[in-house]
């Protein structure tokens, strides 16, 4: 018995024999596997309900961020472009930062560590 199909259909004769040799065994065995398959089934269904649910949730809200920058730090922002977007209808806050600058405590003088400052444009929301 050497070709595929020849084999084939000897694993498929001996796999009825056996199911019909022991019925209730391969009954068990058929609704164990029938409810292993309903169950994953099942919960893939409510799981991507729970993610379509989800994604809608946070549509609906419109959460929305704009960032805007200049990796060369050339284009300095201006205050008052700050204020006039925080203005926008549908705008809850703004705010802006300047480039990273080191700078030192003036009572230490040069003697401290320097640390990173920017500048800060707008205000955060009152919560």
């Amino acid at each position: 018995m050497k070709g595929g199909r020849l084999g084939l259909a000897a694993l498929l004769h001996e796999g009825v024999a056996v199911a019909r040799s022991q019925p209730v065994a391969s009954t068990v065995a058929a609704l164990i596997v029938g409810a292993v398959c309903a169950v994953i089934l099942a919960t893939t269904g409510q799981a991507a309900a729970t993610e379509a649910r989800v994604l809608r949730s946070i549509d609906e809200v419109g959460i929305r961020t704009v960032v805007v920058r200049d990796p060369t730090g050339q284009a300095r922002i201006d205050p008052g472009s700050v204020e006039a977007v925080a203005r926008l209808p549908g705008v809850e806050w703004a705010i802006g930062f300047g480039p990273v600058d080191d700078v030192r405590n003036a009572e230490l003088g040069d003697a401290g560590n320097p640390v990173p400052s920017r500048t800060f444009f707008g205000s955060f929301p009152h919560r």
